[in-house]
């Protein structure tokens, strides 16, 4: 914890500097404070790039094996070696998901480390305010509010720093997946892609009654 505050800190005041910096610059006030980039840059903007090139090639080499699997069928139904030698094909539809698995273990443990980081830095950034704030402020803050931000905020920022790489790369993995299904079924793709297109208002009406089902609770535990 005082690792990742320090870093968290340092970097939160170089974040205020240049903003107070640019906003005098500007003559008025134009920008505000981002959290996030002071989290990202101290914990190393490197290692989360790292991290996401992992993940998405990962992701591409997952459809190898179904692409040497289909050079299989062929060659079975042929008699004849496609694109690919069958043994080659055999020897990477038992390879590539070994690979897969190391590199999306480096990837989780890189995520992993990064969501920790975030709320301990969170957590001890609220703390440290919560000792100086001012009477006034006190008045305006209860301790059940302040309890909250150090556990459910914190704790959700966590959850979603550890499943980002799935939000990033889902895009392009349902590209990739409607281009192998159109090559083996056609047209009949899109009604797959409109079933899923017709879906998405309901999903969205479910989880915005969630969200708010979940406000409403979190104000009855402050």
């Amino acid at each position: 914890a005082e690792y990742a505050y320090s870093r968290v800190q340092a970097a939160w005041k170089e974040e205020i500097a240049a903003v107070e910096a640019a906003n005098v610059k500007a003559k008025r006030t134009k920008r505000e404070p981002n959290l996030s980039m002071v989290l990202l840059r101290s914990f190393g903007v490197g290692k989360f790039t790292y991290a996401m090139i992992v993940y998405v090639v990962s992701v591409l080499l997952q459809f190898v094996p179904v692409l040497m699997l289909n050079q299989l069928v062929l060659y079975f139904q042929s008699g004849k070696p496609g694109l690919v030698n069958p043994w080659v094909a055999v020897v990477l539809m038992g390879a590539i998901p070994l690979f897969v698995s190391i590199l999306q273990t480096q990837h989780f443990v890189i995520m992993n480390h990064l969501a920790v980081y975030v709320r301990t830095g969170c957590c001890t950034l609220l703390y440290s305010k919560a000792l100086r704030v001012s009477p006034t402020g006190r008045s305006r803050t209860n301790a059940g509010q302040v309890m909250n931000m150090m556990s459910n905020d914190t704790a959700q920022m966590q959850r979603f720093l550890q499943f980002i790489g799935n939000f990033l790369v889902a895009p392009l993995q349902i590209i990739v997946a409607l281009v192998l299904i159109y090559q083996q079924v056609q047209n009949a793709t899109w009604v797959g892609v409109g079933y899923m297109i017709a879906l998405a208002p309901v999903n969205m009406l479910i989880f915005s009654i969630v969200g708010k089902m979940r406000n409403k609770a979190l104000k009855f535990s402050e």
